[in-house]
């Protein structure tokens, strides 16, 4: 299966504390999601602090792994709010595509 993206529910946050990238993971804090950190979701696109982004909470979202992540596997966010399937915290949702490190996978968001 290719990677592909779902979006079933996107919210906005109202205004980032720290900027964050396309793809990257948001805590509930409006910051990227680190080590250990409940995500909120998957950035849309780029913004910077202060200004507002769409965040995917649920759905498929195609992500850049940052380590060999096989399919089935949960994932956690890693210290640059990444996909990893190292964790023992808070995962947000497992993959439906794996990949090595590096790699596009689809991730079904919990």
């Amino acid at each position: 299966m290719p990677p592909s993206s779902i979006d079933i529910l996107t919210i906005t946050v109202a205004a980032l504390s720290e900027p964050v990238k396309l793809g990257q993971l948001v805590g509930y804090d409006g910051a990227p999601a680190g080590v250990g950190d409940p995500v909120l979701g998957v950035a849309k696109y780029d913004a910077e602090t202060g200004r507002p982004v769409a965040v995917v909470t649920c759905g498929v979202v195609e992500m850049k792994a940052a380590s060999n992540i096989a399919v089935g596997d949960l994932v956690y966010a890693d210290a640059a709010g990444n996909p990893t399937s190292v964790g023992n915290a808070n995962p947000f949702g497992f993959a439906i595509q794996g990949g090595g490190t590096g790699d596009r996978i689809a991730v079904l968001l919990k």
